[in-house]
Parts: structure tokens; sequence; C-alpha cells
């Protein structure tokens, strides 16, 4: 029922988009288009970690070593976002390497591949008795959100044309002052 209201078929045997529906696709491009010029100023000023997190949709990306350190020093809920290298998937537990050795639970359908991603979730830890490199116990990232890094250590983020393209989805984006060829 819902596409016979979005979808008409001509007589010629063509299909066709209803005429609002085309204008609400038209207006929602258009607002992308619009926030992405008002960000682009803001990006440019931007450091590398602050492009992270607003790729990412937080204000800020934490360290996951003091996310869990705050964890083992607390007895409440501990929650963050990050940026990190995932070393290994096996399921639902991707394990990261770098920048310090933890697992990202919950990562079914949200990270498939080893690769470099954000992440945001909840601090957890399973085992105390499993003991990691630096004599803590392995903590673990119950994982809510995720976004893959296209290219190695995110560095996508670093040009920031590619990063409004990228965030609002507008592949031929180009920002005011290089359009029309300049």
């Amino acid at each position: 029922m819902y596409f016979t209201s979005i979808l008409s078929v001509k007589d010629d045997g063509t299909v066709d988009i209803n005429p609002a529906e085309k204008n609400f696709t038209i207006e929602r491009k258009a607002k992308r288009i619009t926030d992405a010029y008002v960000e682009y100023e803001k990006v440019e000023g931007m450091s590398f970690a602050e492009r992270l997190a607003s790729l990412h949709g937080v204000n800020k990306l934490d360290n996951p070593l003091k996310l869990f350190l705050t964890k083992l020093a607390r007895e409440e809920k501990v929650e963050g976002s990050s940026f990190a290298h995932v070393d290994e998937v096996d399921g639902d537990v991707a394990t990261i390497d770098w920048p310090v050795e933890m697992k990202l639970t919950n990562v079914l359908d949200q990270i498939e591949n080893p690769g470099w991603f954000i992440f945001t979730g909840e601090v957890e830890i399973k085992d105390e008795n499993t003991k990691g490199k630096f004599g803590y116990p392995v903590g673990a990232i119950d994982v809510s959100k995720v976004t893959a890094c296209k290219q190695e250590s995110c560095e996508e983020v670093r040009d920031t044309v590619q990063f409004i393209r990228s965030k609002y989805k507008l592949p031929d984006w180009q920002p005011p002052r290089m359009e029309g060829g300049q």
C-alpha cells in the first residue's frame, strides 16, 4: 500500500514517483546541502579528534584505557566513545589492539572485518582473572553505535571536503569557494 502512494505506473509502462514524494526528497537533500555548507567552516578549524567525534555524532572521544580504569575504580556505569583499531573479529566480539588491548562486544552486523572504527558503548569487566599485557583485567565495551573508517587510521577526516561529503552523503558536494572551477 505504501509504495502505491509513492510510485505510479504510467500508460507507457514506466514508473514515476509521486510529485509530493519528489518534493520531500528534494527538500531533504537541500537541507543536507545547507547543513554541509554551515558545517564546512566549523570543520576547517577542528582538530583530528574533533572531526572523528563529529563524524560519529558525539561531542568528544574518550581514551578507552581511561574509560576502563574509571570502571575499575568505580562500581558504576561508565559509557563513552572512542577510536580504535580492530585486529580480530569473531562473531559478536571484536578485539582491539590499539590504543589498548580490549574487547568490543555486541558487534554483530556492525563490525565484520578488522579495521579502524569509532564506537560508543558501555564499559564492562567480564573476567577479573584474565589479565592483559599491562596486568589489568581485560575490559570490554558493549557497543551501541559504530562508525567504520574508510582509510587507515581514519585519515579521510583530514580532508575537509571529503569529510563533509561522507558525513552528509553528498559525493559531489563542493565548498562555496571551489564552485565554478575556482
